[in-house]
């Protein structure tokens, strides 16, 4: 085998560190421009050179799978395998940190930046693993069950329409445990993160009085536009009324209040009366 490469229910696939790229090398050109396109493969690599990167840009953009991989571990024991959908998987990133593998994953995506792409490619030899296109709630099967959802960095790019949707089929599909992380875009983080865009790096969506009004937390006087105007404050109140709200974490430090973090980890259940499988059981 070679070195680096991790065996998995018959595949061998690149460690969590790797790189688009360099996943495709250690598949054997499988992810290369020859199978899913040349622009596909490039639009990937570029997204994930500008977020996770060896800088502090990247540093905190991997801290998101740092707590879902921790906070996924500790509810299963080590030979379960639960049942998982993702929605707004990219490149199946947040696969590779699963541990105990899924008996069985759906990964949903709209393939911006060629990730569903490069997902199908990469783990093209994982019969247990399927990534579909989404482009609406009714991407969302209903007629399978999940123990696990996902959703990372997804929620806040959408429109209170279809977050409703969203969250609908979510709740409908899952019996354990739903994972949701999201950026903090309200409070003194805003401040900082939103003036250091617009006064040293690529430019904000946010106007000087949206950085007002968002540090202020009147995210109500921002017309919405993905980060602009996003208020995880709302999105706890929308997830309250589908889903018993579990946990609610800062990232990347735990120590730390959410409003003083760059994203919020949210842990959900079902509400209480639905039925929920017991045939898995949690890590000691």
């Amino acid at each position: 085998m070679e070195e680096g490469l991790l065996p998995l229910r018959g595949l061998h696939f690149p460690p969590a560190g790797a790189s688009p790229r360099r996943r495709a090398e250690m598949l054997g050109g499988r992810a290369t421009g020859r199978a899913m396109g040349e622009a596909g493969l490039t639009d990937t690599i570029g997204y994930n050179d500008r977020l996770f990167g060896r800088d502090l840009r990247g540093w905190l953009h991997k801290a998101r799978f740092r707590w879902l991989a921790s906070e996924y571990s500790k509810r299963f024991s080590a030979s379960s395998a639960p049942s998982v959908l993702e929605l707004g998987c990219f490149d199946g990133k947040a696969l590779e940190r699963l541990a105990p593998v899924p008996g069985r994953y759906l990964g949903l995506d709209a393939n911006w930046e060629g990730g569903l792409q490069a997902a199908q490619e990469t783990w093209a030899g994982a019969e247990w693993a399927e990534f579909r296109s989404c482009e609406g709630p009714s991407g969302v099967p209903t007629d399978q069950r999940f123990d696990v959802s996902i959703c990372m960095e997804t929620l806040e790019h959408l429109s209170d329409e279809l977050l409703d949707g969203y969250v609908d089929r979510l709740a409908g599909v899952t019996d354990r445990f739903t994972f949701i992380t999201c950026p903090n875009e309200i409070g003194p983080i805003c401040l900082v993160k939103q003036t250091i865009k617009r006064l040293v790096l690529e430019g904000s969506t946010f106007s000087w009085p949206d950085i007002w009004h968002a540090t202020l937390g009147r995210t109500q006087r921002i017309i919405r536009e993905d980060h602009r105007g996003f208020n995880y404050q709302s999105l706890l109140a929308r997830l309250r009324a589908s889903f018993r709200v579990i946990a609610v974490h800062g990232i990347p430090f735990a120590y730390l209040p959410p409003i003083l973090n760059v994203t919020v980890g949210i842990v959900c259940a079902p509400q209480t009366g639905r039925r929920v499988r017991q045939d898995l059981s949690p890590a000691s």
